[in-house]
């Protein structure tokens, strides 16, 4: 018989991922079991849409065999409440909002949960960056609305990492936890007072959207860019394919830089009639991260100084986000605050995140606090406008496409 259970699904600016507990309380991630890697936990916002398939994540593979004339849809959490530009137009020419987008990854997860576990979801509970504005929550319940897929509250990182961190406010005592979130596009920083009870008062925001990671992938972009110029003295050809592969490359890069102890890395590069190849060193991407990682510091200490926040009032910090990038931002903020006042935690955080939503997924009383999160949409009217008739009319032509459509990973397509 199939039986119903709880998931925890975490949104961020670049991925999208999806996990339960079991019966032994241990987190079990929800995955695509076909893909041809060993488990894509985190699969990133990209998309590319082909007649009645969809491709998500790691669609270079598509960019090989398409050419350049392959456009990507990449889900935007920040323009989800927006209905137009349209950021996405498939091979059929139909134009997609970033909720139909979104729609398509939760549909993904459906079909996984029901054909890896032989259970349908009995409600899901969504973490995303900050608590989101009204319009955001509002865009994306929709988004689940049109998967069929029932959600039933949503927090933000910071409650998902003090309960998977497990930081609890002790007797008579109050704890100041700032979190940094490094995502994609900005870095965001907050302080969170944590009581006896565990009630958590956010004390300030601050988002910074300068100092997002795409801007560490943009600077060594634009270094590899100079380094061919200089070596070649021509300019590479703006094009799709090419800015796919200098994009993809960079982040190939911080990726060795961040799992290999080598001096040098080589880039192909295929650009013109002649295949050249360039080395840069370990040295010339240090340089980058230590320079982009002085910025989040100095804003860092900016934002408390502008908040009268005191160090060595500050018990925990929190550094969650995108851990997959070797910025040194552990060590430099050990170095700005006292020892032995504060605590950092940092390890695995995105697992730990993943934790605390499935946590509050799995628990009635915390399942009624993500619920109260959500906008009310009990007293929803029928559409008044023009552009909130062209709205619903949309999310109806998605509910009949995305029923139809073969959803898989992107790097299930064959070349």
């Amino acid at each position: 018989n199939t039986t119903t259970m709880y998931i925890g699904i975490y949104i961020s600016d670049s991925f999208i991922s999806a996990a339960t507990i079991n019966q032994d309380k241990e987190l079990v991630w929800i995955h695509d079991e076909y893909s041809k890697e060993a488990t894509q936990l985190y699969t990133p916002l990209e998309v590319y849409i082909e007649d009645s398939y969809a491709y998500l994540g790691h669609p270079l593979s598509i960019l090989k065999k398409s050419g350049d004339a392959m456009e990507l849809g990449q889900v935007s959490l920040k323009n989800l409440p927006q209905s137009k530009p349209y950021p996405y137009t498939d091979s059929t020419g139909t134009k997609w909002t970033n909720i139909g987008l979104l729609a398509v990854f939760l549909k993904k997860i459906k079909a996984d949960v029901n054909l890896l576990n032989d259970k349908q979801i009995q409600c899901a509970v969504v973490c995303i960056p900050g608590l989101g504005s009204g319009p955001l929550t509002t865009a994306i319940q929709k988004a689940f609305e049109i998967a069929q897929m029932p959600l039933c509250g949503v927090i933000d990182i910071g409650r998902a990492a003090l309960r998977g961190y497990k930081i609890y406010g002790k007797k008579n005592t109050t704890k100041e936890v700032l979190q940094c979130n490094l995502d994609e596009h900005s870095l965001s920083l907050s302080l969170l007072s944590v009581t006896e009870e565990n009630y958590c008062t956010p004390k300030f925001f601050a988002d910074d959207p300068k100092l997002g990671i795409a801007q560490l992938h943009q600077d060594l972009l634009l270094f590899l860019v100079k380094r061919y110029t200089e070596l070649t003295k021509s300019k590479i050809k703006k094009s799709n394919r090419n800015e796919y592969y200098l994009k993809r490359e960079a982040s190939r890069l911080i990726e060795l830089y961040r799992t290999t102890n080598d001096l040098c890395f080589r880039v192909v590069c295929n650009f013109q009639a002649s295949v050249i190849e360039m080395l840069v060193t370990r040295g010339q991407i240090h340089a980058l991260i230590i320079k982009r990682t002085q910025q989040i510091l100095q804003h860092i200490k900016k934002n408390l100084k502008e908040n009268n926040v005191a160090l060595e009032g500050v018990t925990d910090i929190m550094i969650t986000g995108n851990t997959a990038i070797p910025l040194p931002l552990e060590a430099a903020l050990a170095s700005l605050f006292p020892k032995q006042n504060t605590t950092i935690h940092h390890n695995n955080s995105d697992e730990t995140i993943m934790k605390g939503v499935v946590s509050y997924a799995n628990n009635t009383a915390d399942r009624e606090i993500s619920a109260s999160l959500l906008p009310n949409t009990s007293n929803t009217t029928k559409p008044n406008t023009k552009t909130d008739e062209e709205t619903a009319e949309k999310s109806n032509e998605f509910y009949t496409r995305i029923d139809e459509m073969h959803i898989n990973s992107g790097c299930d397509i064959k070349l």
